[in-house]
């Protein structure tokens, strides 16, 4: 496009060139654009209010797949069990990265004379399930292991407690292990009579942050180093929750945990949180006086935010119901649930998942006095989408949950059969493949296609201004 003005004696021709500000409006639009898709990716899907209701799983039938989660492949889940001991149980689980799962718990001395007595026990499996290794550590005595995180050579560091023989006193206890499960160092933490380690997170900046229990009346949060050296420590004055997941680092290298902020009625859950030396910064409580509540499981969201699950034992109902939390970066209550019927329930953990929403998994005690694991997932704002039930006529405990990489869940406890003794079990949610390509075609178009695309019409809209210029410059000259 052309136009023509007089300048002088002489006409001259101009070409048209992007105004400066449409030029920077359509750049700002399109480096805006990959954050805008993301966000609305993200974003919880208009409901129709059809949620599946609560569903019951009996071993060897199918479970409907909920079409709100296309992500997950809810009717294929499968499980293994793994036995070592007369009593065996999974306390916490994590996904390796090589897709297969490490869990953390307990096991049984097998020597006769050591029969009531058990170790830390930690089991490394493939992404099928299959057992790769296992070992144990403790003294002689009561060890057992709450929580694990992988490190960056592909080995461990665990957290638990351990108490000797001479005395009914625990102590908090972290090994720290290669990739094959083999001894690296361990290390125990006597602070008073009755100490126990429930959650720990490797810190960004390096090392270790534990979460511990000290005489079940206050909480200590506790700095390590790479190699086990104690750092720095910070006491409050409020009952840690026995919880494992209830520990997380923040975007500013501070902590957040939970405990609870009344001692004495647990009328409220308390959520604190510290700078990255651990001194408080501000504490917020969740609950109400006529009621009773606990805290299992704590989440850093995709938003800076915090959500934590547990129960509320509530005076209409005379029992326990599972509890769901959501709050901002501040601590400030954006919502919460309750998921219950008549009977005792729970929830230990929790694990946000893709899309926003959250999953929590626990136990409902059955009319007959059998435990049942019980798994919600919800969508972004707590309602639900999942109500799952695995019923069998023995008791099932579910203690720790985790999301896949490929959009899937894990979650470990245990279970018992009567004569066989307690067992560890694996419960697996596959992913959907088909949703996890999807994603991967639209990061391909987010992190490549349209910063591209961006560069090329930057480099043209700059061409075709130069042109212009210059073609200006050679009709002004005589």
């Amino acid at each position: 496009m052309t136009c023509s003005c007089m300048d002088g004696n002489r006409l001259v021709r101009k070409r048209f060139h992007p105004r400066p500000s449409f030029t920077i409006f359509i750049l700002v639009s399109l480096m805006l654009a990959p954050i805008w898709i993301q966000i609305s990716y993200e974003l919880p899907k208009t409901s129709n209010n059809n949620h599946p209701s609560s569903t019951e799983y009996h071993r060897g039938s199918s479970l409907e797949q909920p079409t709100n989660l296309e992500h997950m492949q809810i009717e294929k889940m499968w499980n293994r069990t793994y036995s070592r001991s007369m009593y065996d149980i999974g306390y916490g689980i994590i996904e390796c990265h090589d897709g297969g799962f490490a869990i953390i718990g307990a096991t049984q001395q097998t020597s006769m004379e050591m029969s009531h007595r058990y170790n830390l026990w930690l089991i490394r499996t493939d992404a099928s399930g299959n057992e790769r290794w296992n070992t144990s550590f403790g003294q002689i005595g009561y060890d057992g292991g709450y929580d694990l995180v992988e490190c960056p050579d592909g080995g461990f560091a665990l957290l638990g407690y351990s108490m000797n023989n001479q005395s009914d006193a625990s102590d908090i206890f972290v090994v720290r292990t290669d990739a094959q499960g083999g001894l690296l160092w361990h290390r125990i933490h006597q602070v008073t009579g009755s100490d126990s380690g429930y959650s720990i997170i490797r810190v960004r900046a390096g090392g270790f942050a534990v979460l511990c229990n000290l005489m079940f009346r206050e909480t200590y949060l506790l700095r390590i180093g790479e190699d086990g050296s104690w750092l720095w420590n910070q006491t409050f004055p409020v009952p840690s929750l026995r919880t494992n997941k209830g520990l997380v680092e923040c975007p500013d290298g501070g902590f957040a945990f939970i405990a609870s902020n009344d001692p004495l009625r647990w009328s409220s859950v308390g959520l604190f949180r510290t700078d990255a030396n651990g001194q408080m910064l501000w504490n917020r409580s969740f609950g109400d006086v006529s009621d009773t509540y606990s805290g299992r499981g704590l989440v850093l969201c995709s938003d800076g935010g915090f959500a934590f699950t547990g129960g509320i034992w509530t005076t209409n109902t005379n029992n326990w119901d599972i509890w769901l939390v959501r709050s901002d970066s501040q601590g400030t209550l954006l919502w919460d649930r309750s998921f219950g019927s008549l009977e005792y329930e729970i929830a230990y953990s929790i694990t946000q998942i893709q899309g926003g929403g959250f999953a929590c998994t626990g136990i409902v005690e059955t009319a007959e006095g059998f435990h049942n694991i019980r798994l919600v997932i919800t969508d972004p704002l707590g309602e639900t989408l999942l109500d799952h039930r695995i019923v069998c006529y023995s008791n099932y405990r579910a203690y720790s949950i985790v999301e896949c990489k490929d959009g899937g869940l894990a979650f470990t406890g245990g279970f018992d059969e009567g004569d066989t003794g307690m067992n560890l079990i694996l419960f697996r949610i596959p992913g959907n493949p088909n949703s996890i390509l999807t994603n991967r075609v639209v990061w391909v178009i987010l992190v490549l296609l349209l910063p591209l695309m961006t560069s090329v019409l930057v480099v043209w809209i700059a061409l075709h201004f130069l042109r212009s210029k210059g073609k200006q410059k050679k009709a002004k000259s005589p």
